[in-house]
């Protein structure tokens, strides 16, 4: 393989992991969904990134939302107000770990 080849085996390998991480918002339930979205809103709020790496962090947290109010919308036992709930005292633990 010469430096100008492409190594397909290394495309296919990054495209599974570009599905895995579509996958996220529908393999998990919507409350650790939503914590995963806040999460990463507070990384982004915390941490010094980059502009295109916050653009990627953007980016997939507009996929995860779109995904989770999807979701919510499909199942009738779901309420986005619970799932809220839920995940307000993970937040809750997350920014006063930061204050520590």
């Amino acid at each position: 393989m010469t430096n100008n080849s492409v190594d397909e085996q290394q495309v296919e390998d990054d495209l599974e992991q570009i599905a895995k991480i579509r996958s996220i918002a529908w393999q998990r339930k919507p409350e650790n969904l939503l914590a995963l979205i806040e999460a990463i809103q507070i990384k982004l709020l915390m941490e010094d990134i980059s502009r295109r790496q916050r653009q990627v962090y953007r980016t997939i947290i507009d996929y995860f939302e779109d995904v989770l109010e999807e979701r919510i919308e499909k199942d009738d036992n779901t309420k986005l107000s619970e799932v809220r709930e839920s995940v307000s005292g993970y937040i809750r633990n997350v920014l006063k770990s930061l204050d520590d």
